[in-house]
């Protein structure tokens, strides 16, 4: 039988061979903790000195514009359009002029088949010859104690009647060539020659392109900020940012309107920008108010999170560092900066979202400032 001596000793054995196997197990653990930390921080410190290829802007101090976009059409003012129908059933034998054709006032623009015309004419003119003998001859007759007074009265009203009827044939007849009204251009042509036509039957269009106006609806809280007069800067919406001019509010509706609920603005164009026409869409921003000095960058620079707005200001070593703002206004491509940046610095613009926190910039040489703004720098152009 084993003594208790030897028992003891084994138990001594396997004790000091748990302790031997804990301890080498404890130390294998430490090891691979510690190649991952290693390989974490390489990966952290990669990331932290990959390059990025974006553009920068410089944040300006600078007189920032408030304004209100909206859409409008394009409409002529009134007196500025005319829409020139047939006097009567007729028939097309001339037409002048073509869509898009600039004419004259009193211009001749389309004849009309006259004969039946002249034939009115010439009918209402022998019924007045015929009405002023009947008049003639039943005066003569009261005269001599023939014929009643009433008589008289009588022939007088039929001689005014025909009277009437002949001025009107014969304006009828001067209408058998129609003519421009007013001086602009051509819009519309909805005629064909020995096409018949009836009477107010619209046959063709013109409008003068020179005083036009454009329609602009915003809310009634946005119509409170507008003051006639103000400046509003407008742009095509075909093309992004596609500049069309300038404009001044000439009007500002004092109802709002049941249906849209919404305000009309009236904006006149300046005489500087492109020719537009009626039925156009045109983006504008209505100027409301301004900042004398507001930190300005690009909309681009913004980048939305979870917790707020922010952009990526560059160093000196070309490192972006990620940095919260607070943004106030928006002006087309520009913003307004109200906390977080204090001007002068450098931000990324384009490339903003692919950008970490300490990335090392890569921008190019020639670099994108708030004041080249698309729309400005094309106004001022022209």
């Amino acid at each position: 039988m084993e003594t208790q001596l030897e028992a003891g000793k084994r138990r001594s054995l396997l004790r000091d061979r748990r302790l031997h196997i804990a301890l080498a197990l404890i130390l294998v653990a430490a090891v691979i903790v510690y190649a991952l930390r290693r390989r974490g921080s390489g990966e952290v410190a990669e990331a932290e000195t990959a390059e990025v290829e974006a553009e920068t802007a410089t944040a300006e101090i600078r007189s920032f514009a408030i304004t209100i976009p909206s859409l409008g059409t394009v409409e002529p003012r009134p007196g500025a359009f005319g829409r020139i129908a047939a006097p009567a059933a007729s028939r097309v034998v001339r037409v002048f002029v073509g869509e898009g054709d600039h004419v004259r006032a009193g211009q001749a623009l389309i004849e009309l088949d006259a004969v039946v015309f002249n034939a009115q004419t010439a009918q209402a003119a022998a019924a007045f010859e015929q009405a002023e003998r009947a008049l003639a001859r039943q005066t003569r007759l009261q005269a001599e104690g023939i014929a009643p007074r009433k008589d008289v009265e009588a022939a007088a009203a039929d001689l005014g009647t025909a009277r009437a009827a002949l001025i009107e044939a014969r304006r009828i007849q001067s209408l058998a060539i129609l003519r421009a009204p007013l001086s602009g251009v051509v819009t519309g042509v909805d005629v064909a020659l020995s096409q018949p036509v009836d009477l107010n039957e619209s046959l063709i269009e013109v409008v003068d392109p020179l005083r036009l106006e454009i329609m602009f609806h915003v809310s009634p809280a946005e119509a409170a900020r507008i003051m006639v007069g103000a400046a509003v800067e407008l742009s095509t919406t075909a093309a992004a940012g596609g500049w069309a001019g300038a404009g001044t509010v000439r009007g500002i509706a004092a109802v709002v309107d049941s249906v849209t609920h919404s305000v009309e603005v009236r904006v006149t164009p300046a005489r500087n920008g492109r020719t537009l026409r009626p039925g156009e869409t045109i983006a504008g921003r209505i100027t409301v108010g301004d900042h004398a000095r507001a930190v300005v960058i690009p909309v681009e620079a913004l980048v939305p999170g979870e917790d707020g707005v922010h952009v990526f200001v560059v160093d000196a070593k070309n490192i972006a560092h990620e940095t919260a703002v607070t943004v106030g206004e928006r002006n087309g491509a520009l913003a307004e900066i109200t906390a977080g940046l204090t001007g002068n610095e450098r931000v990324v613009t384009t490339g903003a979202y692919g950008v970490s926190d300490g990335a090392h910039i890569n921008a190019p040489k020639r670099e994108a400032t708030p004041a080249s703004d698309t729309a400005a720098t094309a106004g001022a152009g022209r």
